[in-house]
């Protein structure tokens, strides 16, 4: 995301000069995080089960001693 983030903000300047230096920036900070957080909630709902507990949360199994 950072990458993202640091590329719009050297490119935008230099695509778009007539933006004011401020709107750019919320520009290219708030952009690529808006479409993160669209991107994982449309995810989410798409391909999680209802109540489906994802298998980082889950318990790992204890290793069996022999």
């Amino acid at each position: 995301m950072a990458t993202h983030i640091a590329f719009l903000q050297i490119g935008l300047i230099r695509l778009i000069p007539d933006l004011g230096g401020a709107l750019t920036q919320n520009l290219a900070w708030f952009g690529p995080l808006a479409a993160a957080f669209l991107a994982g909630w449309w995810l989410d709902r798409r391909y999680m089960q209802p109540g489906a507990v994802p298998a980082s949360a889950q318990e790992s199994p204890q290793p069996r001693e022999a």
